[in-house]
């Protein structure tokens, strides 16, 4: 309420009276008189999509880019904004902060808003948001253990490392850093580049194990979890070969077969509650339609699918007399990237025409 009377003490520059206010930027960054760190990340959040717009708007002027270059740019024109500052309010995770990653993920991968973000981080390789932040939190830490004391900045930061306040910063620094379990944070001896790495190593560790338990995580999804056949074939945090070598109609067919979001009966039977036995393929009418089911059983594309089987034979041994479910896992883990998802697309293509019809 800025009706609220923040202090009796009248503040002058020169003639003219210093007015207070609610909040203020500095630096290019917004302090709120509470020190709201939410209110700081917002501009960010909305500076970095205009800059992945910008991105975007160029990857389809020039007709699309490798997955090199798009990381490349948005480590370049994006990151840095969404980043700025991130030392200091880094300490903690915002959704809006975390959306713009996500976004340039399923941008790139050619998936729908309703695509976990746990498949899409697991296929681009691209290490979390927070990881970032943490890395520019880490840096500044490691600077302010190594200044001279007699800094007026050094002893203000050795007097709140003695309080015990959950909402200072260097509190919420050390709980980031027991949460990774890094344990020699306040060592003083060690170089800066040194200690990022050690603290980067330690940091890769504990986001893949993040990563996984988030994959088989099933709380709260009571109509089944997207990610019941991703998990069969993914199990850390890895760029895909595939987008490095498929244009992006096929990428976008193909990512959304691996991530559980491609229009089978499976996946679209949850949008109408439909119960997980009801959800059978339209064209055999006999099996449920999942991702194995389409990739490997269904009679429908017994025809385009032979010369990939073929391939995968070779490829594997005693490939014809495994499973279904463990055929569809090799194949995901094939190195014959192009004939397969050629050949899932072809698939995906016959499929909507005998539905359409």
């Amino acid at each position: 309420n800025d009706k609220t009377t923040r202090s009796q003490f009248k503040f002058t520059f020169g003639p003219e009276d210093v007015e207070y206010v609610s909040k203020y930027k500095y630096l290019g960054l917004w302090f709120e008189e509470h020190l709201d760190l939410k209110e700081m990340t917002k501009p960010l959040a909305a500076s970095a999509n205009r800059a992945l717009g910008a991105l975007i708007a160029k990857y389809h002027a020039i007709g699309g880019m490798s997955f090199n270059v798009f990381t490349s740019l948005y480590n370049s024109l994006v990151a840095p904004v969404l980043n700025y500052g991130a030392a200091i309010w880094g300490t903690s995770s915002f959704q809006h902060i975390n959306s713009v990653q996500n976004k340039a993920c399923r941008f790139f991968l050619g998936v729908s808003s309703t695509t976990p973000n746990c498949t899409t981080r697991g296929d681009m390789g691209w290490p979390p948001q927070t990881h970032r932040q943490y890395i520019e939190m880490s840096r500044l830490y490691h600077r302010m253990q190594n200044l001279d004391s007699d800094r007026m900045v050094v002893q203000v930061h050795q007097f709140c490392s003695n309080l015990k306040y959950r909402a200072l910063w260097i509190t919420k620094v050390k709980s980031v850093f027991n949460k990774v379990g890094y344990t020699g944070f306040d060592e003083t001896d060690m170089g800066g580049k040194l200690y990022v790495k050690q603290f980067s190593d330690k940091l890769k560790l504990y986001d893949q194990e993040t990563w996984y338990q988030e994959l088989f995580n099933d709380v709260g999804r009571s109509n089944g979890n997207k990610m019941r056949t991703y998990r069969l074939h993914k199990d850390r945090i890895q760029t895909e070969p595939f987008l490095h070598c498929v244009n992006k109609y096929e990428r976008s067919v193909f990512s959304r077969l691996r991530t559980g979001t491609l229009p089978l009966a499976i996946e679209t039977g949850r949008y109408n509650n439909l119960p997980l036995e009801e959800r059978i393929c339209e064209h055999c009418q006999i099996h449920i339609e999942d991702e194995v089911h389409f990739a490997i059983d269904c009679p429908l594309y017994d025809d385009i699918r032979y010369a990939m089987l073929q391939v995968l034979e070779t490829e594997y041994e005693d490939f014809n007399s495994r499973s279904s479910v463990v055929k569809y896992i090799l194949l995901m883990l094939s190195i014959n990237v192009k004939i397969i998802t050629s050949t899932i697309v072809k698939m995906f293509y016959r499929r909507k025409l005998h539905t359409d019809c």
